[in-house]
């Protein structure tokens, strides 16, 4: 039974289920992605990396796994946060775009396909979502 303390689902503002459904796309894209880097052939990597095949095959690999480790964390967090935890929810913003902005640096520099961009764009604009001002008088009652 919930607490006089906590925020009542019922007021929750539009604006955090919003952003809860936001962080659970981004999850689920950030998990789908890092299985599919985690399970791709290694023929496949080797064709695409030319002489570098090796370190391309560590990078790859790598990046799945981070890709993977980040979107389960989000996916383990976001429920709390829809529910009104705002410790886990600084956490969560905080979490969301620094992944955020490493994954565009890296699809700049071609680390990554620019296809993650959109995810990217999921996990800026929630954080966002949750700092709006009646966000955060649902979070800080």
């Amino acid at each position: 039974m919930p607490s006089s303390r906590e925020p009542s689902a019922a007021l929750r503002p539009l604006v955090v289920t919003i952003a809860f459904w936001l962080w659970c796309g981004g999850a689920v894209l950030l998990i789908l992605f890092g299985l599919l880097y985690l399970t791709m052939s290694t023929e496949t990597i080797h064709e695409a990396g030319g002489e570098h095949a090796d370190a391309l095959t560590v990078l790859v690999r790598g990046w799945g796994a981070i890709s993977l480790a980040v979107g389960a964390a989000i996916a383990f967090m976001v429920r709390r946060v829809r529910d009104g935890d705002s410790r886990l929810r600084r956490t969560l913003a905080m979490l969301s775009v620094v992944f955020g902005v490493i994954q565009i640096l890296a699809s700049f520099f071609g680390l990554v396909p620019q296809l993650v961009f959109p995810i990217s764009l999921l996990l800026f604009v929630a954080p966002l979502l949750v700092y709006r001002p009646r966000a955060a008088d649902w979070f800080a009652w």
